[in-house]
């Protein structure tokens, strides 16, 4: 990489950043800005897929204590809140941004850090702030002039609700492979002429938009509160729709199970058509906060910078607000210039 391309690329990056970072101010975010380590203690049973082969962990060689390189902003937001914030109305609405890091094994491909611009939303009614995360991800990505993108939609919610009646864990497993041979021997444990032999038989096909749910809902009569659930998530989609969001991206997926002792309801992925790339993600994590000592809703969501600008490609970048002028000028004349807020190079 020569240095023009390092220099255009940081400028491109700080104007993917500054884009998520106005949309996030739009709906009332005000940014906070965090450590980039904690104690291993405080993250251990609060953070999303922690684990000792994923984190990057190091002594205080003051205390003896572990410290981790952050592999996620949503738990230092947390404590944020229940420490300091707690005699604040609610909602609160944070954001933040900055690099997370997680040990991820550079040999597969895969970077060890990442560069997220996100906000995090405390105290909201959970339709309302479902619905909020979803129009932020569609005023970024129509900011940012992406539109070749879904938004894959999981909920945790109507997976434990499921739980009552069957036995989930290996059903998750055969519904994230799709095996389809193993669903057969699945089913054969189940009694035919239930209502929830028919509904786990069209899980494996349950991926798309309202049709999807259209369907589940028919197939749930054996469970009232199954079906409250699946209106619930297909009223959230809906009024999507009704305000400005394209009824293509959204993409309601049963198999969607990242994170299912994190999230508590909704959770979702951004995925760009075009290369595959994660661009973003979020949902709901409303039993997180209970863990910090204040128990009110919760929920999130995050962009990852890079992917974003891997996706959309590195320009050079163009300043209008930028002049040249040659080396016989005075210094004076580019101050007065600098005055009036104009960039000034000397040729």
């Amino acid at each position: 990489m020569t240095s023009l391309s390092a220099i255009d690329r940081a400028k491109n990056m700080n104007r993917i950043i500054s884009i998520i970072s106005d949309v996030l101010s739009l709906y009332g975010y005000s940014e906070i800005f965090l450590p980039i380590y904690e104690y291993y203690d405080v993250l251990a049973d609060k953070t999303f897929n922690f684990k000792d082969e994923n984190i990057i962990r190091f002594i205080d060689r003051n205390t003896g204590k572990s410290l981790v390189l952050r592999p996620d902003f949503t738990p230092q937001v947390c404590r944020i809140v229940a420490n300091y914030l707690s005699d604040m109305p609610l909602p609160i609405r944070l954001s933040y941004s900055g690099r997370v890091f997680r040990n991820v094994g550079i040999h597969k491909g895969m970077k060890s850090e990442k560069y997220q611009v996100g906000g995090e939303l405390f105290g909201a009614d959970e339709e309302s702030g479902d619905l909020e995360l979803l129009l932020i991800v569609k005023r970024v990505m129509n900011r940012l002039k992406i539109d070749n993108y879904k938004i894959v939609i999981g909920d945790k919610r109507f997976l434990n609700i499921l739980s009552n009646f069957i036995d989930i864990q290996p059903l998750l497993k055969i519904l994230e492979s799709k095996n389809y041979s193993e669903m057969e021997i699945y089913l054969k444990n189940l009694p035919q002429d239930s209502g929830i032999y028919d509904l786990i038989s069209y899980l494996p096909d349950a991926f798309g938009g309202l049709g999807v749910l259209d369907n589940i809902y028919s197939l749930s009569n054996f469970s009232e509160t199954l079906k409250e659930r699946v209106l619930y998530l297909k009223g959230i989609i809906e009024k999507f729709i009704e305000m400005g969001g394209d009824i293509d991206k959204v993409v309601f997926d049963v198999s969607e199970t990242r994170g299912l002792n994190y999230y508590t309801g909704i959770n979702f992925d951004i995925i760009s058509i075009d290369n595959g790339n994660l661009l973003g993600g979020g949902g709901r994590y409303d039993k997180l906060m209970e863990k910090f000592g204040y128990g009110i809703t919760a929920a999130g969501v995050a962009f990852n910078v890079e992917e974003i600008l891997s996706l959309i490609g590195v320009d050079k970048y163009i300043d209008e607000n930028m002049v040249f002028i040659d080396q016989g000028k005075s210094i004076k004349v580019a101050e007065k210039l600098r005055d009036e807020s104009v960039k000034v190079f000397f040729k």
